[in-house]
């Protein structure tokens, strides 16, 4: 962000100026749809670096780390989607038109959402790429996800019931016909980490009681838990309007919380297999734009799917630090931009730590040990996902301080700001 631009509230009306797209060779502008998310960071270094794009930033607080990050030209503070979702998908609209962007990015589940649901709105000559809205729609239900994952001959974790949400609901379920542990998950996460793995009867209704609070608009699932080696593995996927235009692969080594959600340490995974799996599923849908696809490998070594995450994800920064550069790559070809500055040859192996997640988890939580944590982090040398750049973003109190207590928000059901 320039010295001398400050983040303006969007309060202004929108001009009603068209916009021209930008000339192939000159630097597009691009507003990202940053929240909270300190992953948005690594968006808009990316762009800047291998575009030279404009950044226009949205975020909701002034300290949040995409309105305070040195690679946003122009930042832009509306009002908070939690408290008022309409009048905060009403204030991004404003900005997109006040603004008009050759191209807009939305970062996390939520951001993904407002777009969505201001789709048809949006002026022409603004470039965006989703799924379309019943594709969004199957990616946020975990069943509806399982039931297309079957439909293409990828193995699913077998459901043993659900439950119902809501403070007056009648679970019927014979628990004690069960084989623990199972996993608990809700249906519809929308971003926020909604699962536990349960060793009892006992302490299955004890996390039911903990998440069917959480849980908005479905069930939660029960179903199999799948042993294997504690890893979470992914595949991102680029799709231009239902054909694969770049592939990702991703192994979380480490994670918080450590049944699978948001990793500590993660490395790049080639797997020709999983890479195919996934992009059957996607095209099953007939995607547009980014996802990725994530698994657990059962002790037989056979994949087992889990979720798509129908967005840039939360360990973003590894596949755009060893040259998988999603954002870019999806700015150039959705406005016909020269790919010369940054497409060449992604590498095969990397590894990347995130170590404010790590510790801030193991010092909340007393059966986590803060020696292992750092040991963890330290072990084999890893890149971090911290841009020494732009440390004004990450030191503001939207970004070092705030992102070290969404750590432990996102284990309660918080939104992933990761």
């Amino acid at each position: 962000m320039s010295e001398s631009t400050a983040p303006t509230d969007e309060t202004a009306e929108p001009s009603h100026e068209t916009s021209e797209p930008p000339e192939p060779d000159s630097p597009p502008t691009v507003m990202i749809l940053g929240r909270h998310h300190v992953y948005a960071l690594q968006i808009a270094a990316e762009l800047s670096r291998d575009l030279d794009a404009r950044i226009v930033g949205v975020g909701e607080e002034r300290t949040n780390p995409i309105v305070q990050s040195r690679y946003c030209d122009q930042s832009v503070v509306v009002p908070p989607a939690e408290e008022d979702r309409e009048r905060h998908a009403a204030s991004v609209l404003r900005a997109i038109e006040r603004f008009r962007p050759d191209a807009v990015l939305p970062v996390g589940h939520l951001t993904v959402e407002v777009l969505d649901e201001i789709r048809d709105e949006i002026p022409d000559g603004v470039a965006f790429r989703l799924p379309s809205s019943d594709a969004l729609e199957t990616a946020f239900d975990k069943g509806d996800t399982a039931a297309v994952g079957e439909s293409v001959g990828i193995r699913t974790p077998e459901e043993y019931g659900r439950l119902p949400t809501g403070p007056d609901a009648d679970p019927q379920l014979d628990a004690s016909e069960l084989s623990y542990p199972v996993f608990l998950k809700a249906e519809k996460e929308a971003g926020r980490n909604i699962v536990s793995k349960v060793e009892s009867e006992a302490e299955l209704w004890e996390a039911y009681e903990e998440l069917r609070h959480r849980e908005e608009g479905g069930d939660i699932i029960v179903q199999e838990y799948v042993e294997g080696d504690g890893h979470t593995y992914a595949i991102g996927l680029l799709f231009d309007d239902g054909t694969p235009e770049l592939e990702f692969g991703q192994d979380e080594v480490r994670s918080i919380p450590r049944e699978g959600g948001t990793g500590t340490r993660v490395r790049v995974l080639r797997d020709e297999e999983l890479a195919a799996k996934s992009k059957a599923l996607l095209e099953a849908l007939e995607w547009d734009g980014v996802a990725l696809v994530e698994y657990k490998r059962a002790e037989n070594g056979e994949w087992v799917l889990m979720e798509i995450n129908p967005k840039f994800w939360a360990s973003y920064a590894l596949a755009s630090r060893y040259g998988y550069r999603f954002a870019s790559t999806l700015v150039a070809s959705s406005l016909g931009l020269s790919r010369e500055s940054f497409d060449g040859s992604p590498s095969e192996t990397g590894e990347m730590v995130f170590p404010l997640r790590e510790v801030y988890f193991s010092l909340k939580h007393d059966e986590e040990s803060l020696p292992r944590s750092l040991a963890s982090l330290a072990w084999p040398p890893a890149r971090v996902d911290i841009d020494p750049r732009d440390l004004r973003a990450w030191i503001a109190p939207g970004g070092l301080a705030t992102s070290m207590g969404w750590a432990l928000d996102l284990w309660r059901g918080g939104d992933d700001p990761f």
